[in-house]
């Protein structure tokens, strides 16, 4: 499986799939492949669509099909409960879902398939997880198992570090005063946690005092490579090197303070 954002509230996801099936002496094998798409309409609340096996093919010796199959669906989620409701087939079955995950690592679930009555949980250990589901049917009962195995950083953590990366950077940005390129890390972050009212805060900040700098994003990120190799010049007290290099900038991002501040520095200290 594979999955992405794709804009601040929509998520895309794929998955391919491999099968193996038998009943007597028959047996065949499939392979096929889902697409899915997730809308976050509030933080609470979220509607979903998924293509079943796109392109199935079955290989074996019997003439069955991998049918393809169409679902929608709606989940809210409220602290520790999540509520799902979807519908599969032109609205010919409907599914009804709750999930329980008051303890985290023992989530509990029950749900209605159409007629059909399902309970079962799970044990999430972080990087493995595994979960079964008992379904009481109308020839009998069915009792199902799966495990999960997570390669990476878990995703909370990965968003985490994300987005303590794009504060570090934007931070600096702003103290060398390219705020177009700063205001950019910052809707990065609000892409990643939507929920971030003080980041929204420091958006709207610069929306305010934008129109009056003289400058633009494509300025800044002309010369920001440029301003870097200034700064470890300077550092390394190559001022006349630095000092080329800063003249070089000014004349494209004349507006920036910084640039004109450290400039007359190095020019005090070459006299």
């Amino acid at each position: 499986t594979f999955s992405k954002r794709l804009m601040q509230n929509l998520f895309m996801g794929i998955k391919g799939k491999y099968i193996m099936r038998s009943l007597g002496e028959a047996s065949d094998m499939a392979i096929a492949g889902d697409l899915s798409m997730m809308y976050q309409v509030t933080e609470q609340f979220s509607v979903g669509w998924s293509l079943n096996n796109v392109m199935g093919m079955v290989i074996g010796k019997t003439n069955d099909k991998l049918l393809s199959s169409s679902t929608i669906g709606i989940a809210h989620k409220e602290k520790d409960l999540t509520f799902t409701l979807d519908s599969k087939d032109n609205f010919n079955e409907w599914h009804v879902g709750i999930e329980s995950s008051f303890i985290k690592i023992l989530p509990l679930r029950f749900g209605v398939n159409n007629n059909e009555l399902c309970f079962g949980g799970g044990l999430n250990l972080g990087m493995i997880q595994f979960d079964f589901a008992y379904v009481m049917k109308e020839l009998g009962s069915n009792i199902g198992f799966s495990s999960n195995i997570c390669f990476g950083e878990n995703m909370n953590v990965a968003q985490q570090n994300k987005i303590e990366n794009y504060i570090k950077e934007a931070k600096e940005l702003l103290s060398y005063d390219y705020f177009y390129m700063a205001k950019r890390k910052f809707e990065n972050i609000l892409i990643l946690d939507p929920s971030r009212e003080e980041v929204t805060a420091i958006i709207n900040r610069l929306n305010i005092a934008l129109p009056r700098v003289d400058s633009s994003l494509e300025k800044e990120l002309s010369t920001w490579d440029k301003l870097k190799q200034a700064l470890d010049l300077y550092e390394n007290n190559k001022n006349k090197e630095a000092l080329t290099i800063l003249e070089e900038i000014q004349k494209t991002n004349s507006g920036n303070r910084f640039i004109i501040n450290i400039i007359d520095e190095i020019r005090k200290k070459i006299k």
